[in-house]
């Protein structure tokens, strides 16, 4: 799944793009940033890995644990997270807060399914409308 969230970057908040894969791979990638977070959800729920920064991996780390409601409606993931990143192996580690959005990606299937629907109901009515065309053009209703 794929979703989003954001966390805050010096004085601003920034845009976070979140993926997960097989309910234990998880990646937060800034929308307009360098800095990136690959990991693994550990059995507690907390969140491990490293952090790249424009795709150089210098020996950063981060630790995310879960805050907040359980259910993000993104996998496995809690709807807040807090914990501890750094850039560099022996860096200063920062604290961070971490939100993931759930209207984004509970969204997302729902509206698929009911546009799915409609598109079919669409070309349904035109293939009978010209059905209808050809039979009248053709002399079969009268």
């Amino acid at each position: 799944g794929v979703g989003r969230g954001s966390w805050p970057c010096l004085t601003q908040t920034c845009d976070v793009e979140i993926g997960i894969e097989d309910a234990e791979v998880v990646s937060f990638s800034e929308t307009n940033g360098p800095t990136c977070c690959e990991g693994q959800v550990q059995e507690d729920g907390s969140l491990v890995g490293s952090v790249t920064q424009g795709g150089v991996q210098n020996g950063g780390s981060f630790e995310f644990k879960p805050h907040g409601e359980a259910s993000s409606g993104l996998g496995s993931l809690h709807s807040q997270y807090r914990g501890t990143i750094s850039f560099e192996s022996g860096g200063a580690s920062h604290e961070i807060e971490v939100n993931v959005n759930s209207s984004s990606a509970a969204v997302v299937a729902p509206l698929t399914e009911e546009l799915r629907y409609d598109y079919a109901k669409a070309l349904l009515k035109f293939f009978l409308l010209l059905a209808f065309q050809e039979m009248v053009s053709g002399g079969y209703v009268h």
